[in-house]
């Protein structure tokens, strides 16, 4: 069971990364898009990140529900 549950955690934690990860993204390409509006003089930021957002690859829809799903069999498994 020891095992089971350490990579349940293992799992848990590089789920969680992920989710930072992608967070970390957004907010960096929200701050190089407004660098580049500001000294260009041009609006990309907005329709850019609208068009980024819709994109698969910028989702964390399925990582979020991974974390979730994990998190409550691992709390059971904790309690044995």
């Amino acid at each position: 069971m020891g095992k089971i549950r350490k990579d349940m955690v293992d799992f848990h934690g590089e789920m969680v990364l992920l989710e930072n990860h992608s967070d970390i993204n957004y907010t960096s390409l929200a701050k190089i898009l407004k660098k580049y509006d500001k000294r260009i003089g041009e609006l990309l930021r907005l329709p850019f990140i609208q068009k980024v957002l819709q994109q698969a690859f910028f989702s964390t829809d399925l990582v979020s529900k991974l974390v979730k799903n994990v998190k409550a069999p691992y709390m059971q498994c904790s309690q044995l």
